[in-house]
């Protein structure tokens, strides 16, 4: 690779006129490249790099090309597959450089490339052949005329065009198919690409447009094989996007035909292909699209009358499902023109069916989900899409959606089964005003916001727009323990409103500290998850976003987490289940909640690497010898290690400081590994230290991990403790914590492979005294298997007898998975040998 740099490095900065063939036979001379480097080895360049290499070159100066054709094209009548390829590769690389001077070579090269497209002996070698006859086309058109002679891409390509023509006219003959792609690569090869329009130019295609319409649309409509049907709707699709051929007639009677094949055909695929071409269309031609196909697809949508309360799907006099039809109508209705036709209807379709009603149908409770995750389908398009109308729904499309979930839970009349109180239909309503509110800006965020506050908090349900006074019934206190479980839950809804605030955007309410503290307090004395989890994230929220100027130290501090390890030292005190309380008593708060409270918060602190974040760490660790909250601390390290969806992330303008993961996994790893070297019978203490470095191996990169594994020597700790007799749960751990490992660090198992290769194999085997669980030594399968896969036959030979003979054992084993894992493990080690 230094020798090839070198080389282009003089060619494009000295004059090598004087030179030229010395220099091009010193650089051509490793053609074609045969080095092959040892596998899984990171140190060594790769072929496709050398070749890359070379290549650049060999295309660095035109100079070379009366050198380097006449060798690469006599390349092309090799009988070696790989020399032909690697030629064909070269020519394409080189071609902007040498331009006009494939002229004189022009019948050598169709010759060549003829037989590998025609004779298709590989389907590989045919792209590549195709691709250098683009790149020869492309240049040759660059090429200036002189007048009265035939130009060098015209003198080229007619003797193409004509073979081709010949076998097209001909369709039962066997090059038919790969003369239209000849003819197709020729054609798309274009020399000039224009920023202007000419204003008189008429295409060619002008004249054949009526033949080309009748010819895509018959393949659409016709019975004929599925990959003819589906090249009919892309000739459809493409022809619609010509400009100056097609007038809005021609493409409002395409459209119609695609719309008439996503509703009425059979074919799964063939519908699916023409929606999707609808969605594209949508974007470009949406006044067309508005007024032709979004009308067809509502129609259809079933009202809460007509639904078929067997099978939630529409009358039976029309076949397509309400899914599907939301299915085409979101990925159509992403275009803001048509998004605003869509999502109206849609909301439209959800208030005829909770509209009065208290008791409902399972059809109509799945159908209000259909519609619900249509709006979530259509947001996130719209937002990949970053449209800049995603904001307006916080005005309207939020505020309904509010209003019909929160609505029911303030009747008097039972509304547990209400569709829009599910926990289903929350979770989806949640990620609408998630997206909704990650695409808006400060300003926009604090309008929304302040509603929030005063519809939550305060219980003021009259800042909802369809807000009528006979609508509430009771209080609507969501926050709140001892409110309504349907109340309770709705407290989702403002959990994710906090979440995805910015920075920037002010929390409407006059004590931030208190509001916080009560917050806490309320979390930890609900005994609703739903509700808990809401207002524990929310409260995480505000501890990484809002803590500016150490404006919350003193709860943070001073008042809250005491108060939560207090809670949880005197449970490690108790050390049994808490006495249970006279109802007439407030609630005890459960450790369990204290505990999920600690886990959040550390998680935020973390994240913005406040100077408490290590002393919590340390505290949950010492958790881990709890019979009842060890193992719920360990999993705690999952989300703290982690990257939560819609929560405390960049996506969602968290304080996220740089090497905030660096420092957790330097201060938790050497804990982590003094805990699994505990010495005594205490296995659930081991397991927990264990479950909690899996997570930190699973959530944390390469970069992260690999300086702090090398220097605590965390793979021999590992193996000491697996080579200890573990008990069952811990080495199941133990082996999977090795896959991770190997997975992200193999040249950190490959120092190791005396110590591990033996465990592993000793793991896999049910001995006489049938120890080692079928999940165990399925463990230990994965993790031999995936050792070839990463390391080098150099360094697994010594191994491999010994593996096979094992390996040969275990495939008699009476369980049907351990065989299974030790036929794809023989086949590993069996492609390295």
């Amino acid at each position: 690779m230094l020798v090839f740099s070198l080389i282009k490095g003089i060619i494009q900065e000295f004059d090598i006129a004087r030179h030229v063939e010395d220099l091009f036979e010193v650089t051509f001379c490793y053609f074609p490249i045969t080095f092959t480097p040892q596998p899984f080895d990171p140190r060594i360049v790769t072929t496709e790099q050398l070749k890359a290499g070379l290549n650049e070159c060999l295309s660095a100066t035109p100079y070379f090309a009366k050198f380097a054709l006449p060798l690469l094209l006599e390349k092309l009548s090799s009988n070696s597959i790989l020399a032909k390829k690697d030629a064909m590769e070269t020519i394409t690389a080189c071609c902007p450089s040498y331009g006009s001077s494939f002229m004189p070579y022009s019948e050598e090269i169709w010759t060549a490339l003829r037989n590998e497209i025609f004779n298709e002996s590989s389907d590989e070698l045919a792209q590549i052949a195709l691709k250098m006859l683009r790149a020869v086309t492309t240049e040759l058109s660059m090429c200036v005329s002189i007048g009265g002679l035939e130009d060098a891409v015209e003198q080229f390509l007619k003797p193409i065009v004509a073979e081709c023509i010949e076998y097209i006219q001909s369709p039962d003959l066997k090059h038919a198919r790969m003369s239209g792609m000849v003819l197709m690569t020729c054609a798309v090869a274009s020399g000039y690409p224009s920023c202007l329009d000419d204003v008189d130019f008429v295409t060619p295609l002008l004249g054949y447009k009526n033949e080309f319409i009748e010819l895509f649309t018959g393949a659409i409509m016709s019975n004929e094989c599925r990959t003819l049907r589906l090249a009919g709707i892309h000739g459809v699709m493409g022809f619609i996007v010509l400009r100056k051929i097609i007038t809005e007639a021609d493409v409002t009677l395409g459209v119609q035909y695609l719309v008439s094949v996503a509703l009425e055909d059979p074919d799964t695929e063939i519908r699916e292909a023409a929606i999707d071409m609808l969605g594209s269309l949508a974007l470009v031609f949406p006044g067309i699209i508005r007024k032709h196909v979004l009308p067809r697809f509502i129609r259809i949508l079933p009202a809460s009358s007509k639904m078929n309360q067997g099978s939630g799907s529409v009358d039976e006099d029309h076949l397509l499902s309400p899914e599907y039809v939301l299915y085409a109508l979101a990925r159509i209705g992403v275009e803001p023109t048509l998004s605003e036709l869509v999502v109206p209807q849609v909301l439209i379709n959800i208030d005829s069916i909770c509209t009065g009603k208290t008791q409902f149908t399972s059809a109509e409770i799945l159908y209000t989900m259909a519609l619900l995750e249509a709006i979530v389908r259509l947001l996130r398009a719209k937002a990949t899409l970053r449209h800049a109308d995603i904001p307006g729904y916080l005005d309207h499309l939020v505020p309904h959606l509010l209003g019909m979930s929160i609505y029911p839970t303030v009747n008097e009349a039972d509304s547990s089964s209400h569709p829009m109180t599910s926990k289903e239909a929350l979770e989806t309503i949640a990620e609408i005003i998630r997206i909704v509110m990650v695409q808006s800006n400060a300003s926009e965020q604090n309008t929304f916001v302040n509603a929030i506050f005063h519809l939550f908090a305060l219980g003021n349900l009259s800042i909802l727009a369809t807000y009528k006074p006979e609508y509430e019934q009771i209080p609507f206190t969501p926050l709140h323990s001892d409110s309504r479980l349907s109340q309770q839950n709705t407290a989702l809804l403002f959990g994710v409103v906090v979440e995805t605030c910015r920075q920037e955007t002010t929390l409407a309410v006059d004590n931030l500290q208190e509001f916080t503290a009560t917050m806490a307090e309320m979390a930890l004395r609900t005994s609703n998850p739903t509700q808990q989890l809401a207002m524990v994230r929310a409260v995480a929220t505000i501890f990484n976003k809002y803590n500016k100027r150490d404006a919350l130290e003193p709860l943070l501090s001073k008042t809250l987490m005491p108060r939560l390890h207090e809670i949880l030292i005197s449970r490690q005190r108790e050390n049994t289940a808490p006495t249970p309380t006279p109802a007439s008593t407030p609630p005890v708060i459960s450790s369990e909640s204290a505990l999920l409270m600690y886990i959040w918060i550390t998680k935020a602190l973390v994240l913005s690497a406040h100077a408490l974040s290590l002393t919590l760490l340390d505290e949950l660790l010492t958790l881990f010898s709890d019979r009842a909250l060890g193992t719920i601390a360990a999993n705690g390290f999952g989300v703290i290690a982690g990257d939560q969806p819609g929560i405390l992330n960049k996506e969602t303008f968290a304080v996220v400081r740089p090497l905030h993961k660096q420092r957790f996994v330097n201060h938790c790893v050497p804990l982590m590994l003094n805990g699994v070297q505990m010495p005594g019978e205490e296995t659930p203490t081991r397991c927990n230290f264990l479950i909690a470095l899996s997570h930190l191996l699973q959530n944390s990169s390469k970069q992260v991990l690999q300086a702090e594994l090398a220097t605590t020597h965390f793979l021999p700790v590992l193996l000491r403790s697996l080579s200890s007799n573990p008990g069952e749960i811990f080495a199941s751990l133990a082996l999977g914590t090795v896959f991770n490992l190997s997975c992200g660090s193999p040249e950190l198992v490959k120092e190791h492979l005396p110590a591990l290769v033996p465990l592993l194999l000793q793991f896999m085997c049910l001995d006489h005294e049938g120890i080692n669980p079928i999940q165990i030594r399925v463990d230990a399968l994965k993790c031999l298997s995936l050792l070839p896969t990463i390391i080098s036959w150099k360094e697994l030979e010594p191994y491999y007898a010994q593996v096979d003979k094992e390996l040969s054992r275990v495939l008699d084993d009476h369980k049907r998975m351990v065989r299974r894992e030790a036929v794809e493990c023989r086949d590993q080690w069996s492609k390295i040998a």
